[in-house]
């Protein structure tokens, strides 16, 4: 999409070049064409952050008592892209530390083992579900009753950052 942009982009400015309605008389048109094409390049990134091919759906905190010191966080990543990314960190302003964690089954006892990535298939999803992976959210700085919001910035291995907001709610 951003190629097919571009094109559209040079296109217009290739017409605006040669068009026989342009009047070249010097400063004035050339300084019009050159805040068309500020004003156009200052809108790039903002048209490239919105064709970003990540989403993130679902997402929510665990409640927990008030005393509790450590909560857990689900939501789902997408990635229409035709390429793999790796989310890479997990950081949330309301909690001085986030890990991911995977829950696994070793003995028959359940265990949490953390992860320092997690690989999202291209035109594909992974779940951050109670059992299998999730946020563990440690040390809250602040109430995290139901109805509180939590913030967090999802970082990708490419450099994308998504920020992301979870309501705190009771399991259903």
């Amino acid at each position: 999409m951003t190629s097919l942009f571009l094109s559209r982009r040079q296109e217009r400015r290739s017409h605006l070049m040669t068009s026989p309605s342009v009047v070249r008389t010097g400063g004035s048109d050339a300084l019009g064409v050159a805040m068309i094409l500020a004003i156009t390049l200052a809108l790039s990134p903002s048209i490239a952050l919105a064709q970003a091919p990540i989403t993130v759906d679902d997402a929510w905190v665990r409640a927990a008592p008030p005393a509790a010191q450590v909560l857990a966080g689900y939501f789902t990543v997408q990635n229409a892209a035709r390429k793999t990314v790796t989310l890479t960190r997990v950081e949330s302003p309301n909690f001085a530390r986030v890990e991911m964690h995977r829950t696994r089954v070793v003995d028959g006892v359940s265990r949490m083992e953390p992860v320092e990535s997690v690989e999202v298939p291209a035109r594909g999803n992974v779940v951050f579900a109670p059992g299998g992976l999730h946020l563990m959210l440690m040390d809250p700085l602040g109430s995290m009753a139901p109805g509180t919001t939590v913030y967090f910035v999802l970082t990708f291995d490419n450099g994308w950052t998504f920020e992301v907001t979870a309501p705190v709610r009771t399991a259903d």
